[in-house]
């Protein structure tokens, strides 16, 4: 009985986290290798670039449009290099 109280209160088991695909960007948490052809780039929403910029170290604002957001995250790219 006490088995099944303490099942009862207990937590939802961790998820392991499985390695997202998108738009031919794959997030393994690890850092990338390099920089994403412009098609890719297009291809991703503007929440999904921004946090691809950060996998790069670079931080974009999403109020700016999608157009700008990308020759931002290629001029910070280049320059961080």
């Amino acid at each position: 009985m006490f088995k099944f109280l303490a099942n009862l209160f207990k937590g939802p088991e961790p998820v392991k986290k499985e390695p997202v695909i998108k738009a031919g960007v794959v997030d393994t948490g690890k850092a990338p290798k390099k920089f994403p052809a412009d098609s890719v780039l297009k291809g991703l929403t503007k929440k999904e670039l921004e946090e691809l910029a950060r996998t790069h170290g670079v931080e974009l604002d999403r109020r700016k449009t999608k157009v700008n957001m990308i020759k931002e995250f290629k001029d910070l790219h280049s320059k961080k290099k």
